[in-house]
């Protein structure tokens, strides 16, 4: 099941394929259902210039509150440093509900800036 809207209709709970409509975006995100809670998945390049898209996606999270969410970065192949920040907002975000955050799929330079900012000791880390 893949929950959320577009950021142009939204239709809550039902689908969610978010990708910035206007201006410039490099990351898109998917946020679907398990067994284990929420997973999003961000694909692209993910940095400052998707920090509105961002917003949208915690506010989309917000409204069912996991227990656990796993931020899928498999298809990130760049991160800068707003990217993490926007990483710590989440994880933030979700310890006020009581939830975790896990982040799988690292490699290439997102596995490296995460390792090398210690972030593989702030999260849940999954392979």
């Amino acid at each position: 099941m893949v929950l959320g809207a577009t950021m142009i209709a939204a239709r809550p709970m039902d689908r969610h394929d978010g990708s910035r409509k206007t201006g410039r975006t490099d990351v898109q995100y998917h946020i679907s259902a398990s067994a284990d809670g929420l997973t999003l998945r961000l694909i692209g390049r993910f940095t400052h210039a998707d920090r509105t898209l961002f917003t949208h996606a915690m506010e989309e999270l917000e409204e069912s509150s996991p227990a656990r969410l796993t931020c899928d970065l498999s298809e990130v192949a760049f991160i800068d440093s707003a990217g993490l920040g926007m990483l710590l907002l989440l994880r933030e975000r979700l310890l006020t509900w009581g939830g975790t955050v896990a982040l799988r799929g690292l490699q290439g330079q997102v596995g490296k800036l995460i390792a090398l900012t210690r972030f593989d000791q702030m999260f849940l880390m999954e392979t």
